[in-house]
């Protein structure tokens, strides 16, 4: 199953990159996780490890995950497995790419889990070409966040 979004943030990748990679502010702009705790020393970078929390479906859910591509700023990709109730493995590719209006974000979030029923697929498959979002996006809060220049890091 694979979930993918885009924006167009009004800001150069270089502006953005921070916010996806800094432990502190993913929780601000990603209304999915509740908690990261980082694993490895140091920032982000390539085999970095932490656990992060997600609220999915009215539950917390636990994954250990990795970054598995660092490409500072272009593309960064982190590869998670649940660490209780079903086996969940998801890969989140976010690639960056400089465009006239500033920087085209997409996000891919590809899972793979043998208990996710065939019609669950389509369920989702049609929701998210076809829904309307509840809520701000999280690459539009994101971007609000970016271009606001309020959470600026260095």
């Amino acid at each position: 199953m694979t979930i993918r979004e885009t924006a167009i943030i009004q800001c150069p990748p270089s502006s953005v990159w921070p916010f996806l990679t800094n432990a502190e502010l993913i929780p601000r702009w990603n209304d999915k996780v509740t908690r990261l705790v980082p694993k490895s020393a140091g920032s982000f970078r390539l085999h970095y490890q932490f656990n992060v929390t997600f609220h999915l479906n009215g539950k917390e859910r636990e994954f250990a995950a990795e970054v598995t591509e660092y490409d500072e700023p272009n593309r960064l990709i982190i590869t998670q497995h649940s660490l209780a109730g079903e086996p969940m493995e998801a890969s989140e590719t976010i690639t960056l790419t400089p465009a006239r209006q500033g920087t085209k974000i997409e996000r891919v979030i590809k899972f793979s889990s043998k208990q996710i029923p065939w019609w669950a697929r389509v369920l989702v498959w049609f929701i998210t070409r076809l829904g309307k979002p509840v809520g701000e996006p999280v690459l539009e809060k994101l971007g609000r966040m970016v271009e606001s220049g309020i959470y600026a890091t260095k």
